[in-house]
């Protein structure tokens, strides 16, 4: 039932003080009451009315009356000039404290109780808090069998109970002046305090601002955890995690990330928050990492320069060679042989290692080129082979008049058979230069030598003649008639009149260059010393 203004057109539903039409002010005070052997007892004070009616009897706006018990039923009217209320209450409800009514009916004396059931953790001490009504004259507490008295000056508003550590009742014991008395009960409920298996705790030491941090805990006996951290705020997490991953937000230096978890026990009491600070750093960031050059010649200087952030120690890789270039941005590099850089650099905290990306440093070493043939000058027809032998060359070709043989090893020969005249140049390649080697082939007419002449000096006769290429005797004669030049190399000759019983002399190779006469004379006596005979000298017809 709610208080209105007469009109009903002012009428509020909610509980206010005055109508908020007409600003008319609600009643307000207290009727208490008590049921005992001589009547039901009432006694009451009432502001902001001028009406009060106990059963249709008029009554002043404070005061005390008794009834009899011989009814079921109590009629009460409240009114002031705008606002009346009237109930119809039930001996049975008013007992039980069910009127219904805006203005509080309750016993006269007695103990009220804020909680019926207060829950506590184990083994801490209780406060149960009560009040009073007005005709309570004595106040007995009972914790099984201990009884505390209170007299009305003694009373307070509350009550320890200590070190409770299993489910107990207290009674409360009110008694009015005339000896009535009003039990009340408080049931305290127990229940086992948050106990910490796993504190709070990173799964290592730092972090990189790259990754997420990872904590675990575990609490037991909880009804409520909850993780707050610079970022977010995790509700109803679980009480026992073994990997919970919190975002990072990108930092410019080392930052310490404080998360705090905060726990309910199973009453709904806050404990004290558990806070740790989390070392996180910056992660590496490589913005460059390169040489001046790729490739180099032996013994040239190089320059390996970087641009890296956020680290604690760099370390440059050269083959087996390792530089501490932590204080650097640069790196002169003279390089014996080709090498493979990279740069090993460790994070902030040490928490990580990165390897960079390879640079490959080729060092070239100088081409050598080794190429020749068989014969330089060619009669008409003849064949001859080149040969090459290349070192430190990545390509190799023949280049001639005649046409470019390319992609050849660096290894190799060739049969060749030119017609006339003609250079080939061998030219070897790599990467920082080119070498080439030069031959000339010459080719000449074939020769048609008819007669030689060997004049015989005295005492001095030719025994054979002997062709050294074929290891074959030709005639013994002083004019021996050669038709077939290509297969005539040298002559020898086994002449007698020498102190030695044996000696042979050789006919000079023929210079195919300046051959053109078809006849040649030999003047051995002009050319005999004592034991060596020069070769003889050719003459043309």
């Amino acid at each position: 039932m709610s208080w209105q203004c007469n009109s009903d057109e002012h009428w509020n539903p909610t509980e206010v003080s005055v109508c908020e039409i007409c600003d008319t002010p609600r009643p307000t005070g207290v009727l208490y009451f008590f049921k005992s052997r001589k009547g039901l007892f009432f006694s009451w004070n009432f502001k902001n009315c001028n009406l009060f009616k106990l059963n249709n009897e008029e009554l002043s706006i404070e005061g005390e009356k008794t009834i009899p018990l011989d009814i079921d039923f109590i009629n009460l009217e409240i009114s002031n000039n705008n606002t009346q209320l009237v109930k119809k209450i039930d001996l049975i409800d008013l007992e039980k404290g069910e009127t219904d009514f805006e203005i509080p009916i309750l016993p006269s004396f007695g103990v009220i109780l804020e909680n019926k059931t207060i829950k506590s953790i184990k083994g801490t001490d209780v406060k149960v808090p009560f009040k009073t009504r007005p005709k309570t004259k004595k106040l007995t507490i009972v914790d099984e069998s201990e009884k505390i008295v209170f007299n009305e000056d003694e009373f307070t508003k509350h009550f320890i109970v200590k070190n409770v550590l299993y489910d107990k009742k207290i009674s409360f014991i009110a008694e009015d002046e005339y000896g009535n008395i009003l039990e009340s009960e408080v049931t305290i409920l127990t229940f086992n305090n948050v106990l910490e298996e796993l504190p709070l705790q990173p799964l290592k030491e730092h972090f990189l601002d790259t990754e997420k941090i990872s904590l675990k805990w575990n609490y037991v006996h909880c009804s409520e955890v909850t993780l707050v951290t610079p970022h977010k705020t995790y509700t109803s997490v679980e009480y026992k995690v073994d990997d919970f991953k919190i975002p990072i937000k990108t930092v410019s230096e080392k930052t310490n990330t404080k998360c705090t978890l905060y726990i309910s026990d199973l009453i709904g009491g806050k404990k004290e928050p558990i806070s740790i600070n989390v070392p996180v750093y910056p992660a590496i960031k490589i913005d460059s990492f390169r040489a001046s050059k790729n490739t180099i010649s032996p013994k040239e200087i190089v320059r390996i320069n970087w641009n890296i952030e956020n680290y604690s120690k760099i370390l440059l890789h050269a083959n087996e060679a390792v530089f501490d270039v932590t204080l650097k941005k640069e790196f002169l590099l003279r390089p014996d042989e080709s090498s493979i850089l990279y740069l090993e650099i460790i994070s902030l905290g040490e928490i990580e290692t990165i390897i960079s990306e390879s640079i490959h440093i080729e060092v070239c070493q100088p081409i050598e080129i080794d190429f020749t043939c068989d014969d330089k000058i060619l009669i008409e027809g003849q064949n001859t082979t080149i040969k090459w032998s290349v070192k430190n060359a990545t390509s190799v070709k023949l280049i001639s008049d005649e046409k470019i043989l390319e992609k050849l090893p660096n290894k190799g020969k060739l049969t060749i058979s030119p017609k006339e005249d003609n250079y080939y140049s061998l030219e070897a390649s790599n990467s920082i230069d080119t070498w080439s080697s030069t031959l000339k082939i010459k080719i000449i007419p074939t020769p048609k030598l008819e007669l030689i002449t060997l004049p015989i000096a005295p005492k001095l006769s030719f025994v054979e003649v002997f062709d050294m290429n074929l290891k074959e005797k030709l005639p013994s004669k002083e004019t021996v008639e050669i038709s077939n030049l290509k297969i005539l190399q040298r002559i020898a000759y086994k002449l007698k009149g020498i102190k030695k019983s044996v000696s042979y002399f050789f006919l000079s190779e023929i210079d195919r260059k300046n051959i053109s006469h078809t006849k040649l004379k030999l003047h051995p006596d002009k050319y005999f010393f004592k034991k060596v005979l020069k070769p003889f000298k050719m003459l043309s017809k």
